[in-house]
């Protein structure tokens, strides 16, 4: 009996110990479950609220939003897509992208994963006039069950035409830059014009009366021979009476005749020449042009300030005999020449240095066509050099200068040629402009 009460007992604490430790388990299982639970209810609100913001962000965004599985076919769309494509997610779901953009081929052989960006294409929807838009998103592996594209559209309708205004108004900055170049140099070349045509015209004049001289000396000299001619003693003696009398230095006025008609011809050239030069100045400059001589441009460029050089500055020009011809624009390149060679020569009307000059010159590397353009001025000052090149920005006095001059030449070589403008020290001159441009 008393085996078998011990016995009970053993079994009865096993059970008891049993169920202590099934019960732990039972408590330490319930904690890490509800753990996992609130976790999990947790994860469900963030998830909820994640949800929450991304349907904000789809329902808000102005761009178009397009899902699409591994097949390109659409998955999903934001309510600015359906605005746009005049239809409903519900209805589209499952349509291949093609159908609402032309751009699954491109899509196919896009790498993945990675960013996908289509620069600019036109769109198409069935409830707006033809707009162009760029692209940008994601793609992930192809084959995978997960594979997706998300694509958002953006309208550049507003900034396409920004852009055009923008180079509307440069173009217009540009044109009124060059009007008052033209301005400020139409004195000297009506002045450089002028002094041609005076000895054009004062030839011409000379010209005319020299001939109206030897007409009359030549219908005097017909009248008497031809009345000598009467008589048989004097017949012998007018076989050439044709000639002009010998009292008459006609060899000398012919070649007086001869020497003002060939001034008439080089003044009538110089006069083409300075009209040539301003006609190319005036001209836009706005189709590149192959196999451009920039030591020509250089020279045309003096040519419209020639006369402001007689009175101000000595000029130094030093050409490079190996420059190659190169491709540019070269109304714009001639324009900025000029506006720096007026820039320096103001300065130098402003500090009157005791030797005022201008140094010009050219060099090439073995990939840029370089220009130099230095003056002895006053120099600009170290706290201004990074401004000078700022839009409306001058060191001049007030009503001088109007701020553009170097804003549009650094416009010009920079963003129209790409090239570099900048300051560059010359031994013996203050200031010195380096205008860089690409050989190719």
């Amino acid at each position: 009996m008393t085996d078998s009460t011990t016995l009970y007992r053993q079994i009865a604490e096993r059970e008891r110990k049993s169920r202590k430790a099934a019960e732990r388990l039972l408590e330490e299982k319930s904690l890490v479950l509800s753990e996992q639970v609130c976790a999990f209810e947790k994860q469900v609100e963030e998830y909820g609220a994640l949800n929450s913001i991304l349907s904000n962000v789809m329902l808000a965004s102005p761009d178009s939003i397009i899902t699409c599985g591994p097949d390109f076919r659409i998955s999903g769309m934001n309510k600015t897509a359906e605005d746009w494509f005049g239809d409903t997610e519900a209805a589209l779901v499952g349509a291949p992208i093609s159908t609402l953009l032309p751009i699954e081929d491109i899509l196919e052989t896009w790498p993945s994963p990675g960013e996908v960006y289509i620069e600019r294409i036109e769109l198409k929807p069935n409830n707006r006039p033809e707009f162009p838009v760029e692209i940008r998103g994601n793609i992930g592996m192809r084959g995978d069950e997960r594979c997706h594209v998300v694509l958002f559209i953006h309208d550049i309708t507003r900034r396409e035409k920004n852009q055009k205004e923008r180079e509307q108004l440069l173009s217009r900055v540009n044109e009124s830059r060059r009007l008052e170049a033209i301005g400020t140099l139409s004195s000297g070349i009506a002045h450089e014009i002028n002094t041609p045509l005076q000895f054009i015209g004062d030839n011409v004049q000379f010209v005319a009366s020299a001939l109206s001289k030897l007409h009359i000396s030549y219908k005097d000299h017909l009248d008497v021979t031809s009345k000598l001619r009467t008589y048989p003693e004097f017949s012998e003696s007018f076989k050439h009476s044709d000639l002009p009398p010998e009292s008459e230095n006609h060899d000398e006025t012919i070649g007086d005749i001869r020497e003002a008609l060939r001034d008439t011809i080089a003044g009538i050239k110089e006069v083409k020449d300075i009209i040539h030069v301003m006609r190319d100045f005036v001209h836009t400059g706005k189709r590149k042009e192959n196999g451009v001589d920039i030591n020509e441009l250089i020279s045309n460029a003096l040519k419209l300030c020639r006369n402001r050089f007689k009175d101000e500055a000595n000029l130094i020009w030093t050409p490079s005999e190996n420059l190659p011809e190169i491709g540019c624009y070269r109304g714009q390149i001639q324009q900025v020449f000029v506006n720096i060679i007026v820039n320096a020569l103001d300065a130098l009307e402003e500090y009157q240095p005791e030797n005022p000059s201008i140094k010009i010159f050219t060099e090439v590397d073995f990939e840029h066509l370089h220009v130099i353009i230095a003056d002895n001025g006053p120099g600009i000052p170290p706290h201004i050099q990074e401004k000078i090149f700022d839009p409306f920005f001058t060191s001049k006095k007030v009503g001088k200068g109007t701020g553009q001059g170097l804003a549009l030449a650094k416009d010009i070589i920079v963003n129209h040629s790409n090239g570099s403008l900048e300051i560059t020290e010359i031994e013996g001159f203050k200031t010195a402009f380096k205008i860089s441009l690409p050989i190719y």
